[in-house]
Formats: structure tokens, sequence, C-alpha cells
């Protein structure tokens, strides 16, 4: 910047130019401010606006000086002005457009794209014969919801449950698995194939013979279709462990049936009636056990 010009500002923001006159030892020679700053600033700005024309006198230096001032000063306002107008604009374009893009490299950003897929789901053992899923709001995902518990307990007395041996402890299941996954390919195929391997991994060890699934978002990714109706109850072919095969048994099948979540129950109660009509096929099953 011109010296006479960073004078300028500095003097509209009230800063106090320093001019050494002590020559320090091994320092590197000072410009020659041979100028008082009103004086310096009165030269300039006659050179810039009428170029080979001098004036003396200290009084037009003064008064040059001010006029010096004032414009800076109003170009500071301006400029603070426009950009406060600049960033408003820019909140106004950010909001009609949308999130704006930044283009970079394919490789540098990370698949985040879930398809909008995002599920927490509580796993509870009820006995041998049943086990339960329970998708669950995000906000409710560590601790549950006493209300969806009772619910609960009402539906399974209502399939012939006795629910005192039960301890209703849950394990839960999450999707996206962890944050900044990458989805090799499409994403609902991908939280379908991780939700199979949970269900198997709960199956093996507890070998329940009935699964029922309260469903929200998983409800895509588990009810079967054909070219009439939706299949909400159905056989799933499990994996035999080495010891049913030796013994040449099979408990690696099992049924799951799929309906409305707890949450979505409680604040819809049109939907029990629905429910209650998806859970005869269960409720059949589970009579016939007993």
């Amino acid at each position: 910047m011109n010296e006479l010009q960073r004078q300028a500002y500095l003097d509209v923001m009230g800063v106090q130019v320093y001019f050494p006159k002590a020559v320090l030892s091994g320092a590197k020679p000072s410009p020659n401010y041979d100028f008082t700053p009103e004086q310096g600033l009165a030269t300039e700005h006659r050179r810039m606006e009428q170029p080979g024309e001098v004036m003396g006198g200290a009084a037009a230096g003064s008064v040059r000086a001010s006029v010096d001032r004032e414009l800076i000063t109003s170009l500071a306002q301006s400029s603070k002005k426009s950009d406060a107008e600049e960033r408003a604009e820019s909140r106004k374009r950010s909001i009609s457009q949308g999130p704006s893009i930044s283009l970079v490299h394919e490789a540098e950003i990370p698949d985040l794209d879930t398809d909008g897929l995002r599920f927490t789901l509580h796993y509870i053992r009820i006995n041998e014969s049943l086990a339960v899923i329970d998708e669950v709001p995000h906000q409710l995902a560590k601790s549950g919801s006493t209300a969806a518990q009772k619910l609960l307990k009402s539906i399974l007395t209502a399939l012939g449950i006795d629910v005192g041996m039960t301890a209703f402890t849950f394990e839960s299941f999450s999707w996206p698995i962890k944050a900044g996954l990458i989805m090799r390919n499409d994403p609902a195929e991908e939280a379908r194939k991780a939700l199979s391997g949970f269900l198997q991994m709960r199956h093996e060890t507890d070998r329940f013979k009935n699964l029922l699934v309260f469903a929200g978002q998983v409800d895509s990714l588990l009810v079967q279709e054909n070219a009439e109706s939706e299949i909400r109850d159905f056989e799933v072919k499990g994996f035999k462990t080495d010891t049913e095969k030796a013994a040449n048994e099979d408990s690696s099948a099992y049924y799951m049936t799929v309906t409305n979540s707890l949450h979505s129950l409680l604040v819809h109660s049109m939907l029990k009636r629905e429910t209650w009509q998806q859970l005869q096929a269960l409720r059949q099953r589970l009579s016939n056990s007993n």
C-alpha cells in the first residue's frame, strides 16, 4: 500500500503514527519521513486530484487532510454496510437455493448417503418361542419408553404369554452402523444385509421360533410382497448349527411377523385394530405350542 494511504487509514482508525528518530544499531534503514501527517495527506490528495499542481500552506494542507479523513471514513462505513448487505444476500441465497455444493474430487468425499435409512432397533428375548424387535425413535434409543414397554406387555398378554417371567432387557442395533459409512452398493440393500446378519446372529444364540417385529423404516426391508399383496407373516430359512447337522435336526427356520411400531401405535391408536389382525397367525402358532 502507498505510504500516504496507509497513514490516512491509520489516522481514521485512531492509530497514532510513530516515526522513530534514533538510529538503531544493525536495523534496516527507515524511509525518509520528512513531512507531517496532515501535510502528507494533503499532498497526496492534491497529487491524485490535480496532477502537476502543488498548493502550499499549512491551512490548505489541514483542509485537504480533513477532506481525506472524511472521504476514507465514508468509504470505510460504506464498505461495512456493503459487507453486511452481502452477508444478508448470501443468507437469502442459501435459504432459497439450499446448501451449496463444492466441486471436489470424488475420492475426497465419504459417501454418507444411506438413502434416508436411519433406525434403531431394540431386541428382546421373551422366551424360547418368541423374540421381539421394536424400532424406537432415536431420542429413546438408549433408554426406551415406559409407555411403549407397557403397551408391549399388554400385546404379549393378549397373545397368551406370561410377561412376569420376562426381564425386558434389550440389545440395540442401529443403522448406519457407524458414522461416515461408505456405501459400495444400494443403501437399502446394504441396510438389509446388515439387519439380516444381526437377526441371524441373535437367532443362532437364542433359537427363537417366532420373531415379532414392530417396524417403522425397517418395514420396507423386511416385508415380502407377491403380485397381490404384502406378506407380513412368513417363514425365514436360517442356518443349521454343527450339532443340528450331526443329529439331522433343524431348528434354523423361524417365523417372522412384521407389524406397526409400538411408537406409532401410541401416537395413532387407530392402527391397533390393523396390528391385532396382523398378529393372528402368530397368536395361533403360540397357542399351538403351549
